[in-house]
């Protein structure tokens, strides 16, 4: 197995958009988990139906439209990266209007904005007000009511067009979170179920997560330069506080173990399927094809992850040495960082209001100035 070379599919033409029939109960109780039949569902969603999607939809038709043929074009990319006998058809994406209507129905879990659940099988997600790099919220960082700080009025111009360059930096795109979500349920689809070492289910997903293969000729998700920047954030940041997980340890984590440091873990994994993915050496860069290789053929998790990593001589201490100068030496810029090094001398965290974990990401590029 090898990863082929992405041609992606053009636009999508949509089968159905269904407006389903008044209810005359309360929306939440009405939602079902799983796929619906025409006008069986609750007031106000569509059904989209394409031949490899069934989407349901709180969200306007235009944004539907362009997710659903996002989703497509994802299926492709993964069906391209990975082949299948049989495609998987049918897969379900629900997608709620606000974060309240979402943690109803579902899970309820800070800062996700999406979730694959397999056991039904079906993603949930919910319009957090960034979709294919398009923001129709307001920044969500600003002067905090009692901020004391002193400015000219040019500065305080520039810090709020920062504040408008950090919230599309850090505001997480629906796009982004469907593309994960998607590859959890088509390697389920395709693998009959089969299980899949976590690092390296998450770490995929995250690398294929800013794919945008829709209308572009490059092969977007072998592009060794389209990094997920939400998680080189979280991951440079543990290189240089020198606080990571041993990979060696990393490669057997359980869903408990991620639970411990999960914004670590997943910035980890995603940071490590990278590296080896886009490796110039052929043996690492063959390691990840050869793992789910051996998933697919039936090998379990750690048995295949185990033999893998023994057949290409990994000399594990010497690996995360280069994975880490590698980590460090991607390029990034954040404007939170940019902030901080313009501004924080007289800017404190607490002249500003924002999510809890930009202030605290804020404060640690203060303390480094």
């Amino acid at each position: 197995m090898h990863f082929m070379p992405f041609k992606p599919i053009g636009a999508v033409a949509l089968a159905a958009a269904l407006v389903l029939a008044d209810a005359t109960f309360e929306a939440d109780e009405l939602v079902a988990p799983g796929a619906w039949k025409p006008r069986e569902g609750p007031e106000g969603w569509n059904i989209v139906e394409t031949d490899r999607l069934h989407v349901q939809s709180q969200i306007s038709q235009a944004k539907t439209n362009r997710l659903v043929e996002h989703v497509e074009a994802m299926v492709g990319l993964y069906a391209s990266v990975l082949p299948a006998r049989h495609a998987p058809r049918n897969l379900v994406v629900k997608l709620f209007e606000d974060q309240t209507s979402f943690e109803n129905y579902g899970r309820r879990v800070p800062g996700v904005l999406a979730y694959a659940d397999l056991s039904v099988p079906e993603i949930v997600a919910y319009d957090g007000g960034r979709l294919l790099a398009q923001r129709d919220i307001p920044a969500r960082i600003r002067f905090a009511p009692r901020a004391s700080v002193v400015l000219m009025p040019d500065e305080r111009a520039a810090i709020e067009t920062l504040f408008e360059d950090i919230t599309d930096a850090y505001v997480h795109d629906l796009a982004d979170s469907l593309g994960h979500e998607v590859w959890h349920l088509y390697f389920n689809a395709v693998s009959n179920g089969r299980p899949i070492p976590l690092w390296l289910d998450e770490g995929l997903a995250d690398v294929f997560a800013p794919a945008r293969p829709l209308g572009s000729d490059a092969p977007a998700p072998l592009d060794a330069e389209q990094l997920n920047v939400h998680r080189l954030r979280d991951v440079r940041r543990a290189v240089i506080e020198r606080d990571t997980i041993a990979l060696r340890a990393l490669i057997y984590f359980d869903a408990r173990d991620f639970a411990r440091d999960p914004q670590l873990a997943y910035a980890m994994s995603w940071a490590f399927t990278h590296f080896l993915v886009h490796h110039e050496e052929p043996r690492r860069r063959a390691i990840v094809p050869a793992i789910l290789k051996g998933l697919i053929d039936g090998i379990d998790p750690e048995t295949a992850t185990r033999e893998v990593f023994a057949d290409a001589d990994i000399d594990f201490e010497l690996l995360e040495r280069e994975w880490k100068v590698w980590v460090r030496t991607r390029p990034l810029h954040d404007p939170l960082e940019e902030l901080a090094e313009r501004f924080g001398d007289r800017l404190a965290p607490e002249d500003l209001a924002a999510p809890e974990h930009w202030i605290e990401m804020y404060a640690w590029y203060v303390s480094r100035r």
